[in-house]
């Protein structure tokens, strides 16, 4: 082949190439423009998509994709209505602050699977900032039914949400937060977990005294973060991490001061 007509066929299959990835192209735009009109449509028509997770049915209150509606990390939203196996139902709006675990990733479940290595079945754990309740959930499918978790939220709608969502006879969970602590006795409880945004040093204070002698602290996100003076009340505390930014701490037992949580992974 004579190198004119090797520079012409390779001129011919780039122009190919082109004219193939154009073609694609405006195909993706086509199907992506009829799925935006069916959506519409279905909208209009009342046809709103559902999903169905454990006999709780979330039918969505406008066309706008979950994605797209959340886009906005300040305004970003979207509404659905639920309809519970008891056939009670509530509107709900998803939102960055507000993470359904049926709809939406939630940060909090990688974090606690791991807390099953310190939390085990029969204990009595506190959860602070608990959200929309999954996170509570799994908790109380840990320690099971010999056990009991108490998680405090502030958000009225995710509480509604989460009893509903979430039932079962050894989880309780309430509208609160700190404060509804003012009632339990010293030492009421095994383990703890809060947010490390939900930290400061009146909220430290009163899981520390919340926390029976060689029970768990677990700080979920960035407690490195924290201001370390504000730490001080566990300064001498054992600490060990467990990945998925969750880091324990092990209070003394009463009867040894070095004991607590082991250095799962230092």
């Amino acid at each position: 082949m004579k190198p004119a007509q090797g520079a012409a066929l390779r001129r011919a299959v780039r122009v190919g190439d082109a004219e193939a990835r154009e073609r694609s192209r405006r195909r993706l735009q086509r199907r992506r423009r009829l799925r935006a009109f069916l959506q519409t449509v279905r909208h209009l028509l009342g046809m709103r998509n559902a999903v169905t997770v454990d006999q709780v049915r979330y039918t969505e209150r406008d066309a706008v994709p979950l994605a797209r509606a959340l886009a906005s990390e300040a305004t970003g939203s979207k509404d659905y209505l639920v309809r519970f196996p008891d056939n009670s139902g509530m509107r709900i709006r998803c939102q960055h602050t507000r993470i359904y675990a049926d709809l939406m990733p939630d940060p909090r479940l990688p974090a606690y699977e791991a807390l099953d290595r310190i939390i085990k079945p029969g204990m009595r754990v506190l959860e602070l900032a608990a959200g929309t309740g999954a996170g509570a959930a799994l908790l109380a499918r840990t320690v099971g039914p010999s056990g009991g978790v108490v998680a405090l939220e502030r958000d009225g709608e995710s509480v509604r949400f989460a009893r509903r969502r979430y039932p079962a006879p050894h989880l309780a969970i309430e509208r609160g937060g700190i404060e509804s602590l003012r009632g339990e006795l010293d030492g009421s409880f095994d383990a703890i977990v809060c947010p490390a945004g939900e930290l400061d040093e009146p909220t430290l204070g009163e899981l520390c005294r919340c926390l029976a002698g060689g029970g768990c602290l677990a700080i979920w996100g960035r407690a490195e973060d924290a201001d370390q003076d504000m730490l001080f009340p566990i300064r001498d505390w054992s600490r060990s991490r467990l990945g998925q930014g969750m880091t324990v701490f092990g209070k003394p037992a009463p009867d040894d001061p070095d004991a607590g949580a082991s250095n799962l992974d230092q």
